[in-house]
């Protein structure tokens, strides 16, 4: 196969140029190299290469101007724009008719630029009169409406013209977008000159110039030269085909067409054909070596062409490594040998993770032309966390990062990377230092603020240490970011809050990528579609090719309508799906075994339709083209928890635990292990900590318990201290809490002082809490008052203690070996009561959340079955165990359990005794069954105390393993979900 570049190198070694004073001129940077090895191979002796550059390099060294990044220049251009507006604000005008502020912070500008910003660049690139363009718009008859825009567009005028709602109508939106375009063509002037004074200008401005300069001669620089080669080119711009059209007057010139006989010749002269442009331009830009050459008869050539339609991108990124390790027909070797001349194309480059990862170990050497998402890297994830901590994590009352925020950080490997080997004391010591400290200081003026928080940012990415080349790429790419925007904010240019900035870098980040290392002329090629122009393969892959890939950004990002686009030649759709025709017939036109692969399915974005072109090849091309389908084969099952079996270490752990008189073995961790033995066995036996993510508001369900119990314990107590001790409170004493509103509220006030750690203690509170956490302190107000109101109807109410500890010591067997157990916990309320007659002592425990009439459990076994937990069986297991822990410590008789849900505390008939189901003779004498109220523990005493041994003894058990739940819907809110989704991974 004689590829493009053979062509040029064989045409110009044929012509006898001399190389040394030749300027070859590429689309792109890549194919230099190819051209290069093409020369090697055929000149005798060897001689001096050419040099090289892009239709970019020879624009930009010929202007005495510097193009400016895309930051910088969004921000000129917001200058312009406010002093065009004279700061009016178009929607303001819009109902007053009068001219009002038209002031936009950056943050809402952003956006907006970009757009103007490509406009602006594309009027010059095609040479257009900006001033023409921009009145055109406003008289055309078309824009009697604004149905042209997408809905995208719309959205972003509705965010730019702030006061303006979607419900006021079409109307109102095409008024104040109006108004703003009087004022265009006037912010396009400004702009330029602005950037003028400076020295910069955009691209298109640059190229603009430079047409405008060679009209008068051009620079010295060219004699140089005695060639010049253009090479590769497919659609131009009007500045290209100017600047190509002057040198061809000018001086010698060679331009190099890289077509095919079967879309130059007639019949195809529709505007998204493939060469349609080309041929236009070959009039008076004649290809250098006669099309009628054999070596441009290739597409129609017989090829060995398969479509591959397959029901997931990644099922496609998958196929690569079978892809590779096949053999091609009429070939003694897999595709994968054949290095350089095999090449994977993605129209769609997010599967370049994928695919990477599917490369065969075999395949040796690659050549990744396309870069790795920088947004994907640790690097930015890493920054990301630190920006997300600082803007938004801070907890004014406890004066630190709320708990969620800093385990981000804490859980990153470069945090770990950092504080790897260092000392408690030196960690602490680093941490409020560095990574804890708050740098953002609503004192500062917002430079300040943004100054110190880049500075921040670029402080802790110099602590980062790896080996990792790759790693080390990105840490240098986003430090470089961060550096160009701290510089920008020095000068004053940048000027915008610090949650802006935070969404700006993150949209740079997402927008970058760290190029990959390696020799390109080497190993199979990985490629985006735009790096495979001028260069050719024997074998191609063409990943995901549906039509919303190929051809690729077929809308308009203007807000041009489209005949004015058209009218004044600027790129329309038709330009972009003509540029994608070209590429994919091009890149197929010399390859002979060629794969195109396809998602079938639409779903996840995909439209599920096979791309345009492909549906040409298969109506015109003739070619035998083979339809297939990608199968996954038996559907992966989904990832199962594993089963942790127990080592000799861990029945020692729990050994030591059951034998800790201090820290008792507690009802809920039986509860834990009855949810879920992984649980347990993570938290109790690992002593793994629970991922904690707190309340936004810094009020999740324990705190709202615990002030809950405080608030109850506090009034109780005050209430207790001036009555003689063993004295009851009567009803009417609790009536008269219940009715204290202000020393309820206060009592409430100071428990959320203390559980919060609110430090402003001169501030009313109300001004100190937020959101939430001001609808929490009223439910727990009516909470508090809802079991004021149930004890008064049970007076007299004498209280023995609250949040009492308590535990008892037994003994269990494992293993036919006697172990100590203590068994105990904090009872909530111990109080007495007199219930029909006869004093009762009650072992209450709170409870704050729901309770669901239908979840009865009726037996002590429904206690301890695993499939029974949703019906509050472990609350019952918990209150039945402190009761009979309190009545054997005590001796006292009767005790009952009692469960106090606060939300039902007001119904009448509420009773808080547990019930279970009791067997009783009828009136016959036969037995039958009956839900009644536990009246003594002591009837239950035998059977609790027997099911508790038999579960302690199984936890110890070494032959049975840790299993995980038994419902996986109890998984959603556990804080081990994302460690046993990882194990379950391995």
């Amino acid at each position: 196969m004689n590829t493009f570049l053979d062509i040029l190198a064989q045409d110009l070694i044929s012509r006898k140029v001399n190389l040394a004073r030749t300027a070859v001129v590429f689309p792109n940077k890549r194919a230099a190299l190819f051209l290069d090895d093409a020369i090697a191979k055929i000149a005798q002796p060897p001689i001096w290469s050419p040099a090289y550059f892009t239709i970019s390099d020879i624009f930009r060294s010929w202007s005495k101007l510097t193009v400016a990044d895309d930051i910088k220049l969004v921000i000129e251009l917001y200058k312009s724009y406010n002093e065009i507006t004279g700061n009016h604000d178009v929607a303001t005008a819009a109902d007053n008719n009068s001219s009002q502020a038209m002031q936009f912070d950056l943050d809402r500008f952003f956006p907006w630029g970009l757009v103007m910003l490509s406009d602006f660049d594309d009027i010059d690139k095609n040479l257009a009169d900006a001033q023409q363009v921009f009145r055109n718009i406003a008289s055309l008859h078309e824009f009697d409406t604004i149905k042209y825009l997408d809905d995208t567009q719309k959205k972003l005028l509705e965010t730019f013209f702030d006061n303006f709602k979607a419900e006021q109508g079409e109307s109102r939106l095409k008024e104040n977008f109006l108004k703003l375009w009087n004022r265009m063509a006037d912010i396009y002037t400004n702009f330029r000159e602005r950037l003028r004074k400076q020295g910069l200008a955009y691209e298109g401005m640059l190229y603009r110039d430079v047409i405008d300069v060679i009209k008068e001669g051009l620079p010295d620089t060219t004699q140089q030269f005695d060639l010049i080669v253009f090479a590769g080119f497919n659609v131009l711009q009007k500045v290209e085909y100017q600047l190509f059209k002057t040198l061809k007057e000018k001086r010698e010139v060679l331009f190099y067409w890289d077509i095919d006989k079967s879309y130059i010749g007639s019949g195809n002269s529709y505007p998204t054909s493939p060469g349609f442009f080309i041929k236009q331009y070959m009039q008076e830009l004649p290809n250098a070596v006669d099309i009628d050459d054999e070596r441009y008869d290739n597409l129609r050539q017989p090829k060995d062409i398969t479509f591959l339609g397959a029901a997931t991108e990644n099922l496609q990124a998958r196929y690569v490594a079978k892809w590779l390790k096949e053999t091609p027909n009429g070939q003694s070797h897999p595709r994968y040998k054949d290095g350089k001349k095999t090449a994977i194309v993605m129209c769609d480059e997010k599967l370049l993770q994928t695919v990477i990862h599917s490369i065969p170990p075999e395949a040796g050497s690659l050549n990744v032309t396309t870069g790795y998402p920088l947004l994907q890297s640790a690097a930015a994830s890493f920054v990301i966390q630190l920006l997300a901590m600082q803007t938004a994590g801070w907890n004014t009352r406890r004066e630190s990062f709320r708990q969620r925020w800093k385990n981000s950080v804490e859980r990153h490997p470069y945090y770990k990377m950092i504080t790897n080997g260092m000392s408690e004391e030196e960690k602490d010591e680093t941490d409020g230092k560095l990574f804890f400290k708050k740098v953002i200081d609503n004192q500062d003026s917002q430079q300040a603020q943004l100054q110190k928080l880049a500075a921040w940012i670029l402080l802790i990415l110099e602590q980062i240490k790896t080996k990792d080349p790759f790693g080390a790429e990105a840490i240098f790419k986003i430090y470089t970011i961060v550096n160009r925007l701290k510089t920008l904010i020095d000068k004053g240019d940048l000027a915008v809050s610090c949650d802006t900035f935070q969404r700006l870098l993150k949209q740079i980040i997402s927008q970058s990528s760290v190029p990959f290392h390696g020799e390109p002329a080497e190993g199979v090629q990985i490629m985006g579609v735009l790096e495979t122009r001028c260069l050719d393969f024997d074998h191609l892959l063409l990943l995901s090719c549906n039509d919303d890939k190929m051809p690729k950004g077929t809308t308009d990002n203007s807000i041009i309508p489209y005949n004015i686009r058209k009218a004044f030649s600027l790129t329309t759709t038709e330009h972009k799906v003509a540029v994608y025709a070209y590429y994919f017939n091009r890149l197929l036109q010399r390859a002979a075994d060629i794969s195109i692969t396809y998602n079938n399915c639409p779903t996840n974005g995909s439209t599920g339709e096979k791309s345009r072109f492909m549906l040409q090849l298969l109506v015109e091309s003739g070619q035998k083209i083979k339809q297939k389908s990608l199968q996954t084969g038996l559907l992966p099952a989904d990832p199962q928890p594993p089963v942790i079996e127990k080592t000799d270490e861990m029945v020692e752990e729990i050994r030591k635990n059951y034998e800790n008189e201090r820290y008792p073995v507690s009802p809920s961790s039986l509860g834990r292990y009855l949810r879920c033995p992984l649980a347990y066995y993570f938290k109790y036996v690992k002593h793994v900590k629970e991922t904690e993510e707190d309340d936004e508001n810094g009020f999740d369900a324990r705190h709202f318990g615990n002030v809950f119990h405080k608030t109850l314990e506090r009034l109780y107590k005050s209430a207790s201290e001036h009555k003689q001790k063993g004295k009851p409170l009567s009803k009417e004493e609790i009536e008269n809490i219940r009715k204290n509103d202000a020393l309820i509220q206060q009592t409430l006030d100071d428990a959320l002082r203390e559980e919060l750690e609110i430090k402003e203690v001169n501030k009313p509170i109300e001004e100190v809490l937020v959101g939430l956490q001001l609808i929490n302190r009223e439910v727990l107000k009516q909470y508090v008052k809802n079991t004021l109101l149930f004890d008064s109807r049970h007076a007299p109410l004498l209280i023995h203690g609250t949040e009492i500890k308590m535990n008892r010591k037994f003994e269990i067997n494992v293993d036919n070996k006697s172990v100590p157990v203590y068994l105990g916990g904090t009872i909530d309320r111990i109080d007495e009561v007199t219930i029909d007659g006869q004093k009762t002592m009650r072992i209450v425990d709170y409870k704050t959340g729901n309770y669901n009439k239908n979840k009865k459990v009726y037996k002590v076994e429904d206690f301890f079955d695993q499939e029974k937990i949703e019906k509050h069986c472990d609350y019952y297991l918990q209150t039945f165990i402190y009761a009979d822990i309190f009545e054997e410590n005590t001796n006292l008789n009767p005790v009952v359990p009692c469960l106090l849900f606060a939300q039902h505390a007001t119904d009448s008939n509420y009773d808080i005794r547990l019930a279970l189901k009791n067997t009783v003779p009828n009136d016959n004498g036969e037995p039958r069954e009956v839900t009644a109220p536990v009246t003594n523990i002591r009837d239950y005493r035998e059977e609790l105390r027997s099911r508790l041994n038999a579960l302690l003894e199984e936890i110890a058990d070494k032959s049975k393993p840790f299993t995980p739940t038994v419902k996986q819907e109890r998984c959603k809110y556990c804080g081990y979900k994302q460690l046993c989704n990882a194990m379950s991974k391995q």
